[in-house]
């Protein structure tokens, strides 16, 4: 093990390989939420294409069913196809919640959760999907909405569907797997910087030997995508993703600069251009969240003094004035209305790797000018040799040193800790969408069973009046066979 013999080069590899089986790891974590993401994405453009098709067909029959009720001499229903419109309207409610308007002449309005009309009589309107501007691994749905002349996408909120397939689809996409995908990140983003922070911290073999006590060591971790692994800010940009929306006019756009991975949530967030007396002001809030937008504000002395030396700031989630990331603007001013979205560690899992392929470079020992502190006070002055293992002890610790999700003045949690309530929250989810799935499956069958004993046909109640009119005509049959022998016998009577 490393810390037991941290000038074996065979430990330090063996060390490297764990690095490399984790960043492995996280890749394939990763991946497998991408492709749950990209199946939920299907079954989207799925469940709209049946709420589109649908909505043809019922306006459709409710065209023929006017016409058919207009025609008829003696004003009788068609029944055929008014079950068939039955039929079609629920297979649509069990898509997107609806609300059903019947009107005097037959036909049927039919609306949205959210009050926009997917059939007027005998008019379908479209629910639509769009690659979402500001995710791309994201679909929106909405409808085109025509004012002033001009065609416009008027996106729908998961929540707003109420209830049914197409709003379950999109809440899970956008919350239960964000958060997970977000929150696999973050462990990778605050495992892997920190990892780093400890390596410069501490001096590598080849240093050690050569006496340069005071050279840090080399990052362990790199992100895809930077353009050098050595360089934080980098880093931070190749695994988090801030993205403008196409409606922008300013030439602002927006880089991270600085994040503190303890404090960070598994949130994303929105930044919006706002008006102020005049001025282009930006304003944040959590993505999704429906929250009032908040001025965002720019470092402090002290913030700059931690490094934080971006333009804006997010404070933590609990709105201590700590920093969780700061972020820059380049390429032009801000306008009035930019938007733009922050994921600040929505890469991190996806692009995480191991750049460090020395064995002797693994920085085991702290060095000259790293004070180590005592559990009992004070410091422990450096003097790095071969067999010093402090820095190793340190990477050790990390599996239960708390830091992660910290707010305000709390303590945090583990990066174990943060795993396992991660797949504890998983599972309960799991387990609450089964209970609700046997709960809404039994008001479902009683809603059934109430419906069919209103309108419904009572199967033992017709056996009985089929026995009745079985034996009826059983005996009116003999009525007609005794009317016959009596005529039959009068005529031989009088022959």
């Amino acid at each position: 093990m490393l810390t037991t013999s941290p000038g074996d080069l065979s430990a330090r590899q063996n060390f490297l390989s764990s690095a490399e089986a984790m960043a492995s790891r996280f890749n394939s974590i990763n991946g497998v939420m991408t492709d749950l993401r990209d199946a939920t994405n299907l079954k989207v453009l799925d469940t709209v294409q049946k709420i589109n098709d649908s909505a043809k067909q019922i306006a459709e029959l409710n065209n023929k069913i006017v016409a058919s009720s207009n025609n008829s001499a003696l004003g009788a229903a068609p029944n055929e196809l008014l079950d068939e419109r039955d039929r079609l309207i629920s297979e649509l409610s069990e898509q997107v919640q609806l609300t059903r308007v019947d009107l005097d002449n037959g036909s049927v309005n039919l609306f949205l959760a959210n009050g926009r009309a997917i059939v007027v009589k005998d008019k379908p309107f479209d629910v639509i999907t769009q690659v979402d501007p500001a995710d791309n691994e994201n679909l929106l749905v909405g409808m085109n909405i025509v004012e002033a002349g001009v065609s416009n996408l008027v996106t729908f909120e998961p929540k707003s569907l109420g209830t049914g397939a197409l709003s379950g689809f999109l809440q899970f996409r956008e919350n239960e797997l964000a958060q997970y995908q977000n929150t696999v990140g973050l462990m990778a983003a605050n495992l892997s910087f920190t990892v780093n922070e400890l390596q410069l911290r501490g001096v590598d073999l080849t240093n050690l030997q050569a006496g340069n006590l005071t050279v840090g060591g080399s990052p362990i971790f790199g992100f895809a995508g930077s353009s050098d692994y050595t360089d934080p800010v980098e880093n931070l940009r190749a695994l988090s993703k801030a993205v403008n929306a196409n409606s922008n006019t300013g030439g602002a756009f927006v880089e991270l600069n600085k994040a503190d991975f303890s404090r960070l949530s598994a949130q994303d967030f929105e930044v919006r251009v706002v008006d102020v007396a005049g001025t282009p002001t930006p304003s944040y809030r959590v993505l999704g969240s429906g929250a009032a937008f908040t001025a965002l504000a720019a470092p402090s002395a002290a913030d700059i003094a931690a490094g934080y030396t971006g333009g804006y700031k997010i404070p933590d989630s609990s709105g201590n004035p700590l920093v969780t990331f700061d972020f820059n603007t380049g390429g032009g001013a801000f306008a009035i209305g930019d938007t733009f979205t922050i994921y600040p560690t929505r890469n991190a899992a996806k692009n995480i790797l191991v750049d460090m392929k020395t064995p002797a470079g693994v920085a085991t020992a702290v060095r000259n000018g790293q004070d180590t502190v005592l559990a009992g006070g004070g410091t422990k002055a450096r003097d790095p040799a071969t067999g010093d293992n402090d820095n190793s002890l340190l990477f050790a610790a990390l599996q239960n040193s708390r830091t992660m999700f910290k707010t305000g003045n709390s303590a945090g949690v583990s990066i174990g800790d943060s795993f396992n309530q991660l797949v504890s929250r998983i599972g309960n989810k799991t387990r609450e969408l089964e209970v609700a799935t046997d709960s809404r499956s039994a008001i479902l069958e009683q809603v059934r069973e109430s419906r069919d004993a209103f309108s419904g046909v009572n199967m033992d109640e017709e056996a009985a009046n089929l026995l009745k009119y079985q034996q009826a005509y059983q005996a009116s049959g003999r009525v007609i066979s005794l009317s016959k022998e009596l005529f039959e016998l009068v005529l031989n009577l009088f022959g």
